[in-house]
């Protein structure tokens, strides 16, 4: 009987991707872990997973076509049953939604409160209004109130100054237009709705200056270790960045971190002497940079790194800093005391930054005293962009880590 259905199991898995992944996900919607690891076999087979929609998701995850699904609106964290049946029956009945305030005038409110529509925005149901998700999440409140106000003249039985019943609907408030959240926000709102980064990775924000760091991916340094035996001197000397997931530990002197990027996992083993110096590093959710030797662990029967050294994600980033480029055009009145008060809580480094600042046809490049040298931050780019007229802040990266140390 085992058999049967491990050769049937097999069979729906080699013919029919898409809908055997999707009937997986399903019945494990409740198990994020599950979710998770089945999401990721998904996307090694090649089969895309599309983000979740109001206007095309059921409650469960469903095939679209042979190698790509949708994702479950049931598996959207406090979403639930009776808020995925609210919408997909009034999709049914009247269509798809036009906008966030079509949405919220449409649907039972009773069974979708705030709480449920910032998971919508967050993660990603709402994208296909075209709006933002820093803007849908902004215009709620108002969507909201406009429907409860339609809500309530219903209900009173509004009528206008002829006695007939108001048939015009009163025009949805101007949707607000704000910037995008940073990547790194909007991932980790995603994350904490989905369990899982769907549209991105935090390593992505990284990529930049990682290629400068690293000696490749983590999907790609996965598929380099050859498998079997470890053999002495068949191990690959890497450097590698990720954010750490799963994280197991045996003893006081030992532990082993799963690292993820947008291309994979890898195993990274602290052991005695690596987890004395850099234990404190491994903590879940923290992007780090390792440095060490891969091969192929026969007792997890996959690849893994073996950690001599470590770097908390600021420190490698001070490590390999060359400058802080700024592009201004056309500022406003106030760019000079808005930029120094995003510098100042970044003074104290040996980051130089280097301006280029254009009005009309007049420009000028510049390099700010030594006095306003930053700690470099892959962080502080997103914070200067914010600033109206700056069009490009970027840090800008030199050697990779053991290159540069050795030096």
């Amino acid at each position: 009987a085992y058999a049967l259905v491990a050769y049937q199991t097999a069979y729906l898995k080699a013919h029919y991707p898409a809908e055997f992944t999707a009937a997986t996900l399903s019945a494990d919607m409740d198990k994020t872990e599950s979710v998770v690891d089945f999401l990721e076999d998904a996307r090694n087979r090649g089969i895309s997973v599309l983000p979740p929609c109001i206007n095309h998701s059921i409650y469960a995850f469903r095939a679209t076509d042979a190698m790509t699904i949708r994702y479950g609106l049931g598996a959207i964290k406090g979403v639930g049953g009776p808020a995925t049946e609210a919408i997909v029956r009034e999709r049914e009945r009247g269509g798809p939604y036009r906008d966030l305030y079509d949405f919220a005038q449409r649907v039972d409110l009773s069974r979708l409160n705030k709480r449920v529509l910032e998971a919508l925005v967050s993660a990603g149901a709402m994208d296909v209004f075209g709006a933002n998700r820093a803007s849908l999440l902004a215009a709620l409140p108002d969507a909201l109130k406009a429907a409860d106000q339609r809500s309530r003249d219903g209900a009173a039985g509004q009528v206008d100054l002829f006695g007939i019943g108001s048939q015009v609907a009163a025009p949805p408030p101007p949707m607000p237009k704000l910037p995008e959240l940073a990547l790194i926000d909007k991932l980790k709102a995603e994350y904490a709705v989905l369990g899982w980064y769907l549209s991105g990775h935090p390593v992505d924000a990284l990529a930049p200056w990682l290629r400068e760091i690293v000696s490749c991916s983590l999907g790609e340094a996965a598929a380099r270790v050859p498998q079997g035996r470890r053999q002495r001197g068949q191990e690959l000397n890497l450097t590698l960045a990720g954010q750490i997931g799963p994280i197991r530990k045996r003893g006081d002197n030992i532990a082993f971190a799963q690292l993820q990027d947008a291309s994979g996992r890898l195993e990274t083993a602290f052991f005695t002497e690596a987890y004395a110096e850099f234990g404190g590093l491994i903590q879940a959710g923290e992007i780090i940079v390792v440095e060490g030797s891969a091969s192929w662990d026969e007792f997890n029967g996959g690849p893994q790194l073996r950690v001599r050294r470590a770097w908390p994600l600021v420190d490698a980033c001070q490590h390999h800093v060359r400058g802080l480029n700024l592009r201004v055009r056309n500022p406003a009145a106030d760019f000079a005391a808005d930029l120094k008060r995003v510098l100042s809580a970044w003074k104290g480094g040996g980051t130089p930054v280097r301006l280029r600042y254009q009005r009309g046809p007049a420009s000028v490049e510049l390099e700010l005293a030594d006095s306003w040298r930053v700690r470099a931050d892959p962080a502080l780019p997103s914070m200067l962009l914010q600033i109206p007229g700056v069009e490009l802040a970027e840090l800008v990266f030199g050697r990779r880590l053991n290159e540069s140390a050795a030096a």
